[in-house]
């Protein structure tokens, strides 16, 4: 082979290898751009620590990845789990766009050992109340988590972020305190250590004084004019909420505000407490109600009936019928 052949041998190999790998990394951008909701999903996953709302928070990770990788070997590498919540809070960390909460270095922590043998995990516990409103807030519970953890914490409603555990104490599940002291015992059941940083709290499991999470709720959904109805699994009652007008999305049941009064029956049988908005959201409502002006038609604006079929078939029966000249017999 002469050497004009084999460089030009050469020339088309390295095109050629050069046009595949562009057009890897084009598919591995593209797929990565159409998984937009997956990663979404996971953004709301993180959302009690992310700085902002977790659709601008999922358009900035996505943005930044575009503007900053274009080398393949990084998009094959790292294309399995673009998507997962845990690979998006680490990156955005470790480009400065979010912070992970960190757990206050001079403050002393108590801890409490379970009386069986513990499993060896030990979380500590620290509150970071909501400042307009300390009965809610943010419960983290920091250290090292693993799947027999995760079952634990996610029946007390807890998510699994980088470092630990966290969970949102809003209006329902609220005093957020009662719920520290709640994660605390159900850790101890279940073998693990805890340490917790305020001495009120400590003397509080000791003493298991806490009120049970109230599971019954009516909240102001979000689609406008509709209540959310919160409550544990319960084939009957979700019966009678679809009975009585309640419609189910798939995740949760909704009533409109106009069919609340039908359904205090169930809301006082079953306990239902209402949030501060759900109770707005019916009060405007019956003030609409009181304000409301009734119709009533006019008589003289009334509409004549119309005649049915049978009478148009009876004045065309009484209509004479004239018979054309050239159809007449003269004969008779």
């Amino acid at each position: 082979m002469s050497k004009n052949r084999l460089a030009q041998f050469v020339n088309q190999y390295m095109m050629s290898r050069r046009m595949r790998k562009e057009a890897t990394l084009s598919e591995l951008r593209r797929r990565f751009y159409i998984q937009y909701f997956l990663i979404l999903d996971s953004c709301r996953q993180l959302h009690p620590c992310l700085p902002t709302d977790p659709a601008l928070f999922a358009r900035a990770y996505m943005s930044h990845i575009f503007r900053s990788e274009y080398d393949e070997a990084w998009w094959i590498d790292h294309s399995d789990y673009l998507t997962q919540p845990w690979f998006i809070w680490q990156y955005m960390c470790s480009h400065g766009m979010a912070e992970q909460p960190k757990l206050s270095d001079t403050q002393p922590f108590l801890l409490i050992r379970p009386e069986k043998e513990a499993a060896g995990e030990c979380l500590k516990i620290e509150i970071k109340r909501d400042p307009d409103n300390p009965l809610q807030g943010l419960l983290y519970a920091y250290g090292a988590a693993d799947e027999r953890l995760d079952r634990v914490m996610r029946r007390i409603r807890c998510k699994r972020i980088p470092g630990g555990y966290v969970r949102k104490v809003d209006e329902c599940a609220a005093p957020i305190e009662d719920r520290a002291v709640q994660m605390c015992l159900s850790l101890l059941e279940n073998g693990c250590s805890a340490g917790l940083a305020e001495k009120k709290l400590y003397d509080r499991v000791l003493n298991e004084d806490y009120e049970p999470e109230h599971r019954y709720w009516i909240r102001a959904a979000a689609v406008p004019e509709w209540l959310q109805l919160v409550y544990p699994y319960d084939v009957q009652l979700h019966r009678y909420l679809l009975q009585m007008g309640g419609r189910w999305t798939g995740r949760e049941m909704l009533v409109h505000v106009a069919a609340a009064d039908r359904m205090q029956d169930i809301v006082r049988l079953y306990d239902f407490r209402m949030t501060a908005a759900a109770e707005r959201l019916i009060r405007l409502w019956n003030q609409a109600l009181d304000q409301a002006t009734v119709y009533r038609p006019r008589r003289n604006k009334a509409e004549p009936p119309q005649p049915s079929a049978m009478d148009r078939f009876r004045e065309l029966m009484k209509q004479e019928v004239e018979i054309p000249e050239d159809l007449i017999d003269q004969n008779v």
